[in-house]
Parts: C-alpha cells; sequence; structure tokens
C-alpha cells in the first residue's frame, strides 16, 4: 500500500470548493478537507 500526502493552498470561496467537489475521485482514496479562516 501506498500513502501519499499533498497539501493545496486554495482560496477559500464557493467557486473552489465546488470545483474540487465535481472531481471524479475513486472511493479507495481518502481525502481530508480542511477549511480555515
Amino acid at each position: 500500500m501506498r500513502i501519499h500526502k499533498k497539501i493545496i493552498d486554495l482560496p477559500s470561496n464557493d467557486k473552489v470548493l465546488h470545483s474540487i467537489m465535481r472531481l471524479p475521485i475513486p472511493r479507495s482514496v481518502s481525502i481530508k478537507i480542511e477549511m480555515k479562516e
């Protein structure tokens, strides 16, 4: 099993969040999204 971590800082607005949520992600992939102010 391989584990990869990538941290991407993006602006916190609705357009960015919607574009992330539309990405096709396999069920075997775990994603954590943290929103900071």
